[in-house]
């Protein structure tokens, strides 16, 4: 078990818990982020990604389709479907949507190897170092945005799309949050992570 991404994910989790007004939303230039490791990068989900965007992008966005038991890998990916009752601008980040990606990755990081075994030793997902999370997050008043985020070293590094409107009904819209909420998880090598503090983009 990589010890110090897991002691990261936990640190990170209690620091948001720890924070008093759950209303605000941080910027991505917000001190309570750069003081814990949290980067916000930009990132249009209507587009395919660049083939060399780093770290890589671990969730394809195609058609759904179900593997056969034969290829079934179980893999540390997290899609979570969010409501928040809050709005929030482009480029930045509610704490109800951090607390969530980290409560993901906090289970995953926990997930015993056996169920029911949970002597805190053997972990099912005991040489991940991403625990990538796919975020569509329904906010206030009535949009939406799609967020990815994973754990890059010690930085926690988190994808925002664009905000949608559904207060008209529109279906490239719909099609394309169906399409992230049924795509399939992408994987490095034996979950093992060469790359580490990775430049990425932040926002303007």
């Amino acid at each position: 078990m990589n010890t110090s991404i897991v002691e990261k994910i936990n640190s990170l989790y209690n620091a948001v818990c720890r924070e008093d007004n759950m209303d605000r939303a941080y910027r991505w230039d917000d001190k309570f982020l750069s003081e814990n490791g949290i980067r916000l990068a930009r990132h249009d989900f209507a587009k395919p990604p660049p083939k060399d965007i780093k770290p890589m992008m671990f969730f394809a966005r195609l058609p759904h389709y179900l593997l056969s038991d034969e290829h079934y890998r179980v893999l540390p990916h997290v899609i979570i479907l969010s409501t928040q009752f809050n709005a929030v601008t482009n480029g930045s980040i509610l704490p109800g949507e951090l607390e969530l990606i980290l409560t993901a990755m906090k289970a995953r990081a926990a997930q015993p190897l056996q169920e029911g075994e949970d002597d805190g030793t053997n972990f099912l997902f005991g040489r991940e170092e991403r625990f990538p999370v796919l975020m569509a997050s329904i906010v206030a008043p009535s949009h939406g945005r799609i967020l990815q985020a994973c754990m890059n070293g010690k930085e926690l590094l988190i994808r925002l799309g664009d905000l949608y409107s559904f207060e008209k009904m529109n279906t490239n819209t719909f099609d394309l949050f169906s399409s992230w909420l049924t795509s399939y998880p992408e994987s490095e090598p034996d979950f093992i992570t060469p790359q580490t503090n990775l430049p990425v983009h932040g926002l303007p």
